[in-house]
């Protein structure tokens, strides 16, 4: 079994694979690249797709020290995330593919494992080589949403 972790965005979702509850690959891959990817593994492997709930995300809230235009910026990422999360969801649905929307981890190990690889990779076990915030949420969602 399976289990493939996403967490999306609008350039390139990270993306972790699981096996046995150890992590078996990490990367990035933009939208197209990661439908043709879970639809192969579905082929011929039994899987679990979890998605990160975008949507379970609180509405974005002001951030000391960022003006209006930066506010904005921000506003739309987050729409683009949700946007692309749903298609997602969407296209591995009309291939048959159950996905399973996990709501996004929180706390304090969360974020430092999030935002430290070395951290990251003492909590996971990872010896795999390089990883960034993207491919480290992917992996946490897989293993623990």
């Amino acid at each position: 079994m399976l289990i493939i972790g996403i967490d999306p965005d609008l350039q390139a979702s990270g993306v972790a694979i699981v096996i046995r509850n150890k992590i078996s690959s990490m990367q990035k891959m933009p939208f197209p690249e990661l439908i043709e990817y879970i639809t192969t593994l579905a082929a011929d492997n039994e899987i679990i797709v979890k998605l990160e709930d975008v949507n379970a995300w609180a509405g974005v809230k002001h951030r000391a020290g960022t003006g209006p235009a930066a506010m904005r910026k921000i506003s739309q990422n987050v729409g683009q995330v949700k946007a692309t999360a749903s298609l997602i969801k969407e296209m591995l649905n009309s291939k048959g593919i159950d996905v399973q929307l996990v709501k996004p981890l929180k706390g304090e190990v969360k974020m430092m494992a999030k935002k430290n690889h070395v951290y990251f990779c003492k909590l996971t076990g990872w010896q795999g080589g390089r990883t960034n915030e993207d491919t480290r949420d992917a992996a946490l969602i897989a293993l623990h949403g």
